[in-house]
């Protein structure tokens, strides 16, 4: 069968208008290249220019085809093949008109690189980090406390960023140790600017010889530059003829290259033993009168395209980095905070670095952009105050925006791009802490006629111009969700639409961001999945708002058994009858926890002074006066007179004070912490009733108590911190909190248990044994135990003479498992029975008393205690044998043994 033929109609657009149209009477065949500005058939070509094609692979509508004449393409739009725009830097200006974004802060101007096409809404974003640097006088700059690590003395590079105000004095920027004039002691290094300009890196050898290079350029005075030196040491090369000693013994050679502003200006080889180390202090900008920006000090050997490059906190080789970001206090720290430095003479001021970071963006993505300035960027900013869609000069406005403006504002910090991209199509939720100004131009903020209204914090509302804007009815991609969604109410097509093949996913999940100044803070973002074009696409980073971490509580986890007991002392169902009330409290278990703390203060004070003052002063005199004659020019001489003078003086102080003080404070606390697990459990019905001769028993509900050891952790709810929606809960280990201890009650499963006895049988019939409970028992109060039946011994013999006692089983029930096993053979254990002693009723004899039963063991956790209320059914006296009745059972035929057999139920 022949398809019928459909006719092709073919329509000619020139500028959103139909030209020509004509219809085809056949389908359009060929498989040949698709060929720009060619007609292959006559070998005509264009002479004209081309700035857009673009193919689609279906039928556009008047409509589409006028609405996005004027605009370029996302390349997303649905049914388009081939879209080429020929936006090469020597091309002819296209006719579609387009804009760049310039931001300026300042003296320092960006203006993007490329140019956009209009009439699409788009995100514009400009962020600027303003950074600080230290003013230098030639005082002694700054000074950084001697380290080992600061000795390098191989590898090096040295970067300083620097703005110098005139030269004429030689200037250091960074030295460790000075090697002017040599010295005793090495250097490692040392970099300043001579009085002509040159740049000088010097450093001592290890006998104090110096080794001094300079640079070919000199530093230009009042501009910024970046100053470095690097110091490599080149690779040993061993050649064949030359032997190991010898290339081991030669000291590898050194290069030294200099670099302003990222340019090679000097190399020079250094081929000596090398610097050496030294103790001294390292010193930043003594002497400099300009403006240090910036100091890098490596342990490696940086390249030329790695000089000046914006570092990361942890790059590797970098030793020491001061930015000086503190415009505070006199100290810096360096980006490892291992090397702080002291200011000595340094004020804080504006970087003059003209790589500040000042970025551009637009929908999110960070733009090139172009540093020189042109003269429309360098007018005046205009009159002293916030103008939006204009530029006031002489309160007249000038540079009117031709465009609609969606919403703008203003934050007093710095948004990173990741903060940029949760907000990018969608109101504000919350974070309105740091916001100078949030003007929406919703109908609520500009219902007004005198202004705007700020939605932000601080109440900065707009005034209208004299000439009202118009307000209209938008169409830009904001909404509360990501930009990729398009609502089904508004229809309204924007380029970030994209048409799937299928219905999306979406999930939130939480995230860790990091601000400009490096804090962390916690958002919850929202991200789809689908397919289009067979291939699956992921649309993350959808802001749902900022989490917030609240406090709850404390919970126990990681619990630990540390021992446990199986409920009360067990007591036999048997003997728990014939009280209305049940037996509770009939046996029970304590289990007791002490602690002692004792707290001393002990103090002593003793205080002793001992003075002694001497003062000894003594004067002694002795005089004689004599008399001589002498008539004939000699004679002799006698005593005329004598006298003596003897004065002593003497004083003695001594002083002693003894003082003693002895304080002794005690505190004890005994702590005592009792728990009791006492019998419970529930009185059987009168209409049902398990063994009708004992009527209706009390029985045991089982309880057992488990010692459990636990730690602690801290409870935070996840909020959100606009609405206060619960997100999650989180659980954080608390260490400092010790272990904690507990006590828990639990049921124990009557499978593994039977509640009253230990061998299934109740009473003396064997028909009436305790069924295996499908459900638990009600559950108990406080305590239960387990009841055990002593098994009744029946033996016979030979004659009727033959008499026939009881005594205690040694034969115990185990719990079984629901798994099935071999059968074990039991291991009889002795045990006290706790069932009636008495003789068979079908017994010629007397009864035998029973034997003395043995004590209670001893618990070292507790203490046992016996039944207080209700008397023993037959511990005390035997029942009395009854008449044989229709139905009971005939007593059995005697056998010949005469040794009595056990039979044992369990």
């Amino acid at each position: 069968m022949v398809p019928p033929r459909r006719d092709l109609l073919l329509l000619a657009v020139r500028d959103g208008v139909e030209v020509a149209r004509r219809t085809a009477t056949g389908n359009y065949t060929g498989n040949g290249p698709l060929i720009l500005g060619h007609f292959p058939f006559t070998g005509d070509y264009l002479d004209g220019q081309i700035d857009e094609v673009r193919v689609f692979g279906r039928a556009r509508t008047a409509q589409e085809i006028s609405s996005e004449r004027n605009q370029r393409l996302s390349g997303r739009e649905l049914g388009l093949l081939g879209h080429w725009t020929f936006n090469d830097p020597n091309s002819p200006a296209s006719p579609i008109k387009g804009y760049q974004v310039v931001a300026r802060v300042g003296d320092r101007v960006l203006r993007s690189a490329d140019r956009f096409p209009c009439n699409e809404w788009a995100h514009l974003a400009a962020s600027f980090t303003q950074a600080w640097a230290l003013r230098l006088d030639g005082g002694e700059g700054l000074s950084v406390a001697s380290q080992d690590s600061l000795n390098v003395l191989e590898d090096l590079t040295i970067e300083v960023f620097v703005q110098v105000d005139k030269v004429g004095a030689p200037m250091a920027l960074v030295t460790k140790g000075s090697a002017v004039g040599g010295g005793r002691e090495g250097v490692p290094y040392q970099l300043g600017v001579l009085a002509d300009g040159r740049v000088e890196f010097a450093f001592a050898e290890a006998d104090g010889n110096p080794v001094r290079y300079v640079s070919d350029r000199t530093v230009r005075p009042g501009a910024f530059q970046r100053i470095s030196v690097v110091r490599q040491r080149r690779k040993a090369e061993v050649s064949a003829a030359t032997s190991t000693q010898a290339a081991t013994a030669a000291q590898p050679e050194q290069d030294i290259r200099f670099y302003l502003d990222g340019s090679l200006v000097g190399t020079y080889v250094y081929g000596g033993p090398g610097a050496q180390s030294n103790s001294s202090d390292l010193e930043i900008g003594r002497g400099l009168r300009g403006i240090l920006c910036e100091v890098r000090l490596w342990s490696s050997a940086r390249t030329i395209t790695q000089i000046g490059q914006p570092v990361a906190v942890r790059e590797k080789g970098l030793l020491a980095r001061w930015a000086f970001e503190e415009n505070a206090g006199n100290a810096t720290l360096d980006a490892s905070g291992s090397f702080p430095a002291k200011l000595r003479g340094a004020r804080w001021t504006r970087d003059v670095d003209p790589a500040s970071p000042l970025r551009l963006y637009r929908n999110g993505e960070p733009l090139l952009a172009i540093t020189a300035p042109t003269s429309a960027d360098l007018l005046p900013y205009g009159d002293p105050q916030l103008t939006l869609g204009a530029r006031l000069e002489g309160g007249r406005p000038t540079e009117l925006l031709t465009g609609t403006l969606e919403e703008v504002r203003i934050w007093r910090t710095v948004r990173t791009r990741e903060q940029i991209l949760d907000n990018l199509f969608t109101r504000l939720r919350g974070d309105k802490q740091d916001l100078l100004g949030y003007w929406t131009f919703d109908r609520d903020s500009t219902a007004t006629t005198t202004s705007v209204r700020d939605e932000g914090l601080r109440g900065n509302n707009l005034a209208f111009s004299t000439k009202r804007p118009r307000i209209l009815l938008s169409t830009a991609p904001v909404s509360t969700d990501t930009a990729q969604v398009r609502s089904a109410l508004a229809d309204v097509r924007t380029p970030f639409h994209d048409t799937i093949s299928g219905a999306p996913a979406a999930c939130e999940y939480a995230d860790l961001q990091f601000d400009a100044k490096g804090d962390t803070l916690g958002v919850l973002k929202r991200c789809y999945g689908f397919v289009r074009d067979g291939r699956w696409h992921l649309v993350t980073g959808y802001k749902v708002g900022d989490l917030t971490t609240e406090w709850v509580g404390q919970a126990q986890f990681d619990p630990q058994l540390m021992g446990y007991i199986e409920g009360a002392p067990p007591v036999p169902s048997e003997n728990l009858t014939g009280k209305p009330d049940g037996f509770p409290a009939a046996s029970s278990v304590e289990f007791t926890e002490a602690d002692q703390v004792v707290r001393s203060l002990s103090a002593s004070k003793t205080r002793s002074t001992n003075t002694a003052f001497n003062v000894s002063f003594g004067l002694e005199t002795v005089a004689d006066v004599m008399t001589v004659a002498a008539p004939l020019g000699f004679g002799t001489a006698s005593p005329l007179a004598e006298g003596q003078l003897k004065m002593a003086v003497t004083a003695g102080l001594e002083f002693s004070n003894t003082w003693s003080e002895d304080t002794t404070v005690s505190q004890g606390k005994n702590t005592a912490r009792k728990t009791k697990l006492e019998l419970t459990g529930y009185t059987e019905s009168a209409a049902n009733v398990l063994n009708s001769d004992l009527g209706p028993r009390y029985v045991p509900a089982n309880t057992g108590m488990a010692l459990v050891q636990s730690q602690t952790a801290d409870v935070f709810a996840l909020r959100l911190a606009h609405t206060g929606a619960l997100v999650a809960y989180r659980m954080l280990p608390n260490p400092d909190i010790p272990l904690d201890w507990n006590i828990i009650h639990f049921p124990i499963n009557p499978r593994y248990t039977k509640q009253g006895t230990l061998d299934g049988a109740v009473g003396f019939a064997p028909p009436a044994r305790s069924p295996t409970p499908t459900t638990p028992p009600p559950p108990p109060t406080a305590s239960t135990a387990t009841s055990n039946r002593a098994t009744r011994t029946r033996s016979s013999a030979a004659s009727p003479a033959t008499s026939s006692d009881c005594k205690p089983s040694t034969s115990r029930s185990r719990p079984t498992s629901a798994t099935t096993r071999a059968p074990a053979r039991p291991r009889p254990r002795p045990r006290r029975s706790c069932a009636p002693w008495a003789c068979p009723p079908n017994s010629r004899t007397a009864p035998v008393p029973p034997p003395a039963a043995p004590p209670p063991p001893a618990s070292p956790t507790g203490t046992w205690s016996t039944p207080t209320s209700g008397p023993p059914r037959a511990a005390s006296s035997p029942k009395p044998p009854r008449p044989p009745t229709p139905s009971a059972r005939p007593p059995p035929a005697p056998t010949t043994s005469p040794t009595p057999t056990a039979a044992t139920s369990t």
